[in-house]
């Protein structure tokens, strides 16, 4: 392998050119192996390199069902960033259950501070955000009701595509500021906050409503009441990407890597193959898209190829959540979840990673009968174009692949080809009377996976300090 990267390279696009099998053999291929030895040659390109005392703190999940979502398709792109992936180095599902926004909106409702020196500042500060029973005082209500209305157009502003859009929203933050300003008192909010806040209380009542507020904005944003929405209908909230979608063919910085049938043979590690913990049930090279009759699922298929080839480019673009704050998931001695009656373990959002740097799924991911496991928080999404494949396999097996790509079912083929709503098309380039060779081209921009961050065991409360009454802790 010609590999010249030795760190992780921002925003950059890469041509890859994997090549397994040759014109005088032709031993089918595994796809366990193949698919194992085409990810870990990615963790290299991207700078995934562990070491026995350096473990990286990034995770690399790629899809093995095809493009996770398109570039024509932003609604999906933007949902991609509300994804919190399972702890597998393979992402083998559609299903966008794991909602990061609705875990961290649970989390926000179900997590509580260390009690803070109850000095008269303190005392006066929180006096005017919160009564003695922990509701909110007619002030701060009257506060968060008019930040509300600041957010909402502040969101519009900040994602307004057109001149008047933009100054209709403009205008809207004027006024919105004004009354948040005078009758909102924001200025004595604001300090008051600030006192809280700089004594240690970032997990307080007052503190998690300014998150929510936040939240619902970027929520709300994601409405379309034109087109049937109504307030309170899900969207994911809206996320950006850097550089914008519209400007992804323009990447530049280009890295040739290519692979010859010995080096993949050489490279395959069976121990980091079990260490990850792909799903092998998952590893053929086709997955289907099918429908069960209690909502879609994904089938794998046996396909015997006997040698393959197959290049794209390959890119990285930041994801951006302005309504997350990340505090919440990296503060873990910081708060601890209230007691609930009916949640008798201690829930985890993540167990951190093992001995190995390898991130672990939850044991116990509900809280109060909702969601909170989210082992990795992604940061990147892995985009690639001009995806070429040239492939030998049975005749049987090539009327298969011809089916199920113009089907529209969904699924994949090698990981990169298909998706959720995409077919794909071939081009019979040779034909003996047992096999066939093929093409497939697919020159559009789509993701193919996401780099995250692995979460550390979280919450962690630091039992030294003093919590309330019904703080949850385990000793």
């Amino acid at each position: 392998m010609n590999n010249n990267l030795s760190t992780m390279i921002p925003a950059s696009v890469f041509a890859l050119s994997l090549t397994y099998g040759d014109s005088a053999s032709a031993q089918d291929v595994d796809p366990v192996k193949a698919i194992s030895t085409f990810y870990d040659a990615q963790r290299r390109v991207l700078g995934f390199e562990d070491s026995a005392d350096n473990k990286s703190k990034h995770w690399l999940s790629l899809s093995i069902v095809g493009a996770v979502a398109d570039k024509d398709d932003p609604a999906s792109i933007n949902d991609l960033a509300n994804f919190c992936p399972t702890a597998q180095p393979n992402i083998e599902s559609y299903a966008r259950v794991r909602k990061l926004d609705g875990i961290y909106n649970n989390i926000l409702g179900g997590m509580t501070g260390p009690l803070r020196p109850t000095t008269e500042e303190y005392k006066a500060a929180l006096a005017l955000l919160e009564k003695a029973d922990n509701t909110f005082t007619d002030l701060f209500v009257r506060y968060g009701a008019l930040e509300k209305v600041y957010l909402d157009a502040a969101v519009r502003y900040k994602f307004a595509e057109s001149k008047i859009e933009k100054a209709k929203a403009e205008n809207d933050i004027r006024i919105a500021e004004r009354n948040w300003r005078i009758r909102g008192q924001k200025q004595e909010v604001d300090a008051a906050l600030f006192v809280l806040r700089n004594l240690g209380d970032y997990f307080g009542n007052a503190q998690n409503e300014k998150r929510k507020q936040l939240l619902d904005s970027y929520k709300r944003l994601g409405l379309d009441f034109n087109n049937g929405d109504i307030e309170g209908a899900y969207k994911s909230p809206r996320s950006e990407v850097s550089p914008k979608v519209e400007t992804w063919e323009q990447a530049t910085d280009w890295v040739n890597v290519s692979f010859s049938q010995d080096e993949v043979t050489t490279d395959y590690d069976a121990t980091n193959t079990q260490k990850r913990k792909f799903a092998f049930g998952s590893l053929g090279f086709l997955q289907l898209g099918v429908n069960k009759g209690n909502g879609n699922s994904t089938e794998t298929r046996k396909v015997e190829v006997s040698k393959f080839s197959y290049s794209f480019d390959i890119g990285r673009v930041t994801i951006r959540r302005p309504w997350l704050d990340t505090e919440v998931f990296y503060q873990p001695q910081g708060w601890t979840w209230k007691k609930a009656d009916n949640t008798p373990e201690y829930p985890q959002v993540s167990p951190g990673p093992d001995s190995e740097g390898v991130p672990k799924p939850s044991t116990v991911s509900v809280y109060n009968n909702v969601p909170i496991d989210c082992t990795l928080l992604p940061t990147e999404m892995v985009i690639a174009r001009n995806r070429n494949l040239i492939a030998t396999v049975s005749k049987d097996s090539y009327a298969s692949i011809v089916s199920s790509g113009s089907s529209g079912g969904g699924g994949g083929f090698f990981g990169i080809f298909g998706g959720k709503k995409k077919t794909w098309s071939t081009t019979k380039i040779d034909e003996t009377s047992t096999d066939v060779t093929f093409k497939i081209e697919a020159p559009s921009i789509a993701v193919i996976g996401l780099i995250s961050e692995k979460l550390p065991i979280l919450p962690e409360p630091n039992l030294e300090d003093k919590w309330p009454q019904n703080a949850w802790l385990v000793k």
